[in-house]
């Protein structure tokens, strides 16, 4: 397959480095040699769609009937991962100004890394 891949994650939006196969090879090689299942599951399907390397982790082989089942799956696994970082309080500009320097760090990179996943989310 010599498809032209975006550069953006088709899922989220990051730096695309992998490509998705969104059936999974392993679902496709099972079925080798059932000719009118393939054809039924395959379709009008784009097989491969560009990726970053955490959201071809997080799909792995899983399988979902259409790319949109397949893309808020994703975002069920990526909320689920980062739980914790999403339910992180916002700070005030004031309230970070109180802070020791580390904890200040710590903190913005913090609320980078939480605006990074809800940008992700949103894609």
């Amino acid at each position: 397959m010599s498809e032209q891949h975006d550069l953006a994650c088709y899922y989220c939006g990051m730096p695309a480095l992998t490509i998705d196969h969104t059936i999974p090879k392993i679902i496709l090689k099972s079925l080798a040699g059932q000719r009118k299942v393939l054809e039924e599951l395959i379709g009008e399907r784009k097989l491969t769609v560009s990726s970053c390397r955490e959201c071809n982790s997080l799909l792995s082989s899983s399988y979902q009937k259409t790319l949109i089942e397949r893309k808020s799956y994703l975002k069920f696994k990526l909320t689920y991962k980062y739980q914790k970082l999403l339910d992180m309080p916002k700070w005030t500009k004031e309230e970070i100004k109180e802070l020791g320097p580390d904890l200040k760090q710590d903190i913005i990179n913090t609320m980078k890394q939480k605006k990074l996943i809800q940008k992700r989310l949103k894609w």
